[in-house]
């Protein structure tokens, strides 16, 4: 079986540990963090592999993964290159939705392959649930005699990979920061305004939670277009400028949210064909 070592165990590198772990496709060889204590919390969680506090005392491996910070791999690609640690053939990858391969390219002069493999999933905290990872797509960047090793391992344990081009990968990742981190920031605008029309923040979670969960439900299963419901679908440009005012009376950040999206939200009501052009033209220059 082939040894994983990991530089940089928190969430994500905790999370796939386990799973490759538990899978039988992995042996974890020894794990590196910023301190003994939280490498040995790591080997815990991941229920194999030895805690290291020093890069030096690393056991060979097929595989490293510097699942640290994007800010760190370079350094610890660095680092790793100049430990004497890697073999002909050996893989070095990182998880980073951003960065590309390229960030590990210091490794290559000792006969390393390099890749990067994004999973597009939140680790809120490390996983526990075996199940949790099946479905998830995991975007695939680097050198080919690393993905054919990659790839495999990725879908032992539920993942979908699909080939990324390393020019692709800054918006990509912007995609994916929209759908899901700024997902998150426009639920705390939208609850930051029920507040300040007068309902208190437990309720505004009840009220909101079956309205976003149908929203999503319908955008999935019938598309964007014809998921799009409210004022500006309607054609409703009195509704719209009623917002506008009332938003921009209490949260000048949110009314730039609002403007900004209301612009997106006009071009899909074009394609969807309820609102008159007339009536989206008369939207539309209430959001210049």
């Amino acid at each position: 079986m082939q040894t994983l070592n990991i530089i940089g165990g928190g969430k994500l590198g905790q999370s796939l540990g386990r799973l490759w772990h538990h899978a039988g496709a992995l042996e974890i060889g020894a794990v590196l963090n910023r301190s003994l204590e939280s490498s040995e919390a790591a080997t815990e969680h991941l229920g194999g592999g030895s805690a290291i506090s020093e890069m030096k005392s690393m056991p060979a491996a097929d595989l490293w993964m510097i699942s640290t910070s994007d800010e760190e791999i370079g350094l610890a690609a660095e680092k790793l290159a100049a430990s004497g640690l890697l073999n002909e053939g050996s893989i070095v990858f990182h998880c980073s939705g951003l960065l590309t391969s390229a960030v590990l390219g210091v490794v290559k002069p000792a006969g390393a392959h390099v890749a990067s493999v994004h999973p597009v999933m939140s680790f809120a905290q490390p996983l526990s649930d075996f199940n949790a990872f099946i479905g998830t797509h995991c975007g695939c960047e680097g050198d080919p005699n690393a993905l054919i090793t990659l790839a495999p391992l990725f879908e032992a344990i539920g993942g979908k990979c699909f080939t990324l081009l390393a020019e692709q990968k800054a918006l990509y990742h912007a995609a994916t920061a929209l759908c899901c981190n700024q997902l998150t920031a426009l639920t705390e605008a939208s609850i930051q305004l029920f507040e300040k029309a007068g309902l208190e923040r437990e309720a505004t979670l009840s009220l909101m939670q079956p309205l976003m969960q149908t929203t999503l439900t319908n955008i999935f299963h019938r598309g964007t277009a014809n998921a799009l419901t409210g004022p500006i679908a309607r054609g409703d440009h009195a509704s719209v400028a009623s917002h506008i005012d009332a938003i921009g009376e209490v949260e000048a950040n949110t009314l730039a949210i609002y403007q900004s999206l209301g612009k997106v939200a006009v071009e899909l009501s074009a394609t969807q064909g309820n609102a008159t052009p007339e009536e989206l033209e008369k939207i539309s220059s209430i959001f210049q």
